[in-house]
């Protein structure tokens, strides 16, 4: 066997599946903080471990208080990913392509018994032809399969921007009615009539324009 054909590698189809015990396991110092309604303690670097995995397991109780939390602090991404999990699941399931090395494949035990002569052909052999054959069928399959999940991740980023622009434009609402009613209380004020000077006494005003039309030299 060559070094080249030693450090050959095949693409492996690998599922995982995550609970929602491993999620509040993996989150318990910040929803230990929701739990004892210490919602500031909570940072935005803490945050970042939150992952669509998590979000999709966790109960309804703590995705409200991570929404809470993700709207007092404008967290667009935590928001998104709320967005996409609104099911009420245990567990979580997906998968994804995994390089592997080329003697893990050899080494694989396998009770199919076509296999195992196949196995041992190639050994005795030598002769990766077979192998080759597989890892272009391989390759093939895992092409297809990072282009669903190129898909995927399209549509999740389009809907975590989706959710970022609904956030904003509920802040230019929000300052749009402020404005509004700003503006509203400045017409009422404009509105207001001014305060009338205080009416004068009749009879003063009498005596005043008496003395005002007497001749100078009479008034006193």
């Amino acid at each position: 066997m060559s070094n080249s054909q030693q450090n050959e590698s095949f693409l492996m189809e690998v599922t995982h599946v995550f609970t929602r015990e491993e999620a509040e396991a993996s989150l318990e110092h910040i929803l230990d903080h929701f739990r004892n309604d210490n919602h500031n303690f909570v940072t935005e670097e803490m945050a970042k471990i939150i992952e669509l995995k998590h979000t999709k397991v966790l109960s309804k109780g703590y995705k409200s208080y991570l929404r809470m939390w993700a709207n007092s602090v404008g967290d667009s991404r935590v928001l998104g990913l709320l967005e996409i999990s609104t099911d009420d699941l245990d567990t979580y399931s997906w998968t994804e392509m995994v390089e592997r090395p080329i003697l893990e494949l050899l080494s694989i035990k396998s009770e199919h018994t076509a296999c195992k002569d196949a196995k041992s052909s190639l050994v005795e052999k030598d002769d990766y032809q077979l192998v080759e054959n597989k890892f272009k069928l391989l390759q093939l399959h895992a092409m297809i399969e990072d282009q669903k999940k190129r898909v995927s991740d399209s549509q999740l980023h389009m809907q975590i921007r989706l959710a970022e622009l609904n956030e904003e434009l509920s802040v230019v609402k929000r300052d749009l009615e402020s404005v509004k009613q700003q503006n509203a209380e400045i017409i009422q004020l404009l509105k207001r009539d001014p305060v009338q000077e205080e009416s004068e006494d009749p009879v003063f005003t009498r005596l005043r324009k008496d003395r005002e039309s007497q001749p100078y030299h009479f008034r006193k």
